[in-house]
């Protein structure tokens, strides 16, 4: 196995995750209570296979204990408490989200995919990368993210959904007890480097995202990873390019710092972009689990149908400074959503409570309400607090 340097390693850890945050420097994860846990988050009840038992709920408890309690020292002084996970943005740009979904049987036609919702909802999307350290370039190997949050979604607590992707097809941590252990191993080089030499399927989908080279983030292709309820059954999502009016970018041989922004700015002020929105459904509880998001789904036995097409017109300002911070204090949670398309499984409960604590520590920190769009007119009304900087 390579020898990995911590700081290399942490890094691969935490962008997959879309959740933790660990300070470079070491970290008391067992001493340090600053960070409250959040054992008070009502947990839905278990379905579809999920198993959550009451070592689940204190792994969880510990482990968003962790993150919390790094947070903290990492943000000690700083006037701006950014993201623990993919803090970098590279805008974010008004889109359309289309819904088609008459090629799903009529019961699996639920929540944003169900009959009366056969139109258009107004959205935003934030593509972003997912080191914690939101100064790297852009020409650092990293894994690339996609939020995609729906507006005006009846019935959904928040008023919205939110689609969150990465260019992974799988995670790359089975269940609550491995996660755990490499939380509890980040204080070591040593434990954080046993963790890898032991769990070598985990290293290779680490690997395998942040190797992928990228030129434009309207070029990539982003998965769910992990399952989400499907009324009566299961699926994962993911979102591919259309490419009808545009040729995939390189990276060329010298690119600046921030190209991923530099090149999304301009190729969206030129001409409009679109995704297809795909769901693969659970075909085969036995080979395609809930509780081991590393576990590829096959697309021989299932594959993708498309439900969904993203219109995102042209557009001029994403780059600006308010749109920028409207970018950054915009919350994105997978757990947004409408109960027949709940996240499923431990690491998605795991990320129920660290979401929602993680984010009300941020905005509090900020300054900024925690606000959900309902429309494209950021900084404006109701929205306008979200585009400050304090």
């Amino acid at each position: 196995m390579k020898v990995f340097k911590k700081r290399k390693l942490i890094s691969l850890i935490l962008s997959l995750l879309f959740l933790g945050f660990f300070s470079y420097r070491k970290i008391n994860s067992r001493v340090s209570h600053r960070f409250p846990a959040s054992s008070n988050i009502m947990q839905p009840a278990v379905e579809l296979g999920e198993v959550w038992t009451s070592e689940d709920r204190t792994n969880s408890d510990e482990i968003t204990q962790i993150i919390g309690n790094a947070l903290e020292q990492r943000t000690a002084g700083v006037t701006l408490m950014k993201r623990d996970a993919h803090p970098k943005h590279h805008g974010c740009l008004k889109a359309f989200f289309q819904i088609d979904s008459h090629q799903l049987p009529l019961e699996q036609q639920v929540g944003v995919f169900s009959k009366e919702n056969q139109k258009e909802f107004l959205a935003w999307i934030r593509f972003s990368n997912g080191d914690p350290d939101s100064t790297k370039a852009d020409a650092d190997g990293d894994v690339r993210g996609m939020a995609i949050k729906l507006m005006n979604v009846n019935n959904s607590a928040s008023g919205s959904q939110d689609f969150l992707l990465m260019n992974s097809k799988t995670f790359f941590i089975k269940d609550s007890a491995e996660y755990l252990d490499l939380m509890q191993s980040i204080d070591s080089t040593i434990s954080l480097g046993w963790f890898f030499l032991t769990h070598s399927h985990d290293r290779q989908i680490l690997l395998a995202a942040r190797g992928m080279k990228v030129g434009n983030p309207l070029d990539v292709n982003y998965f769910s990873a992990t399952p989400y309820k499907l009324g009566g059954t299961t699926m994962k999502f993911s979102a591919k390019p259309c490419l009808i009016n545009r040729t995939p970018e390189g990276v060329s041989k010298n690119p600046t710092h921030n190209f991923l922004r530099e090149n999304l700015v301009k190729s969206i002020g030129k001409s409009e972009a679109c995704f297809d929105f795909f769901i693969q459904r659970n075909t085969s509880p036995e080979t395609m689990p809930i509780e081991n998001p590393t576990v590829e789904w096959s697309e021989v036995k299932s594959p993708f149908i498309k439900v969904a097409t993203i219109h995102i017109p042209i557009q001029s300002g994403s780059d600006s400074e308010e749109l920028m911070n409207y970018c950054e204090n915009l919350s994105f949670d997978p757990w947004h959503t409408l109960p027949e398309q709940r996240p499923l499984g431990a690491i998605n409960r795991i990320r129920l409570q660290a979401y929602s604590e993680i984010s009300k520590k941020r905005h509090l920190h900020n300054r900024i309400p925690q606000i959900e769009p309902r429309n494209h007119e950021a900084c404006n009304r109701e929205t306008q607090e979200l585009c400050q900087n304090r």
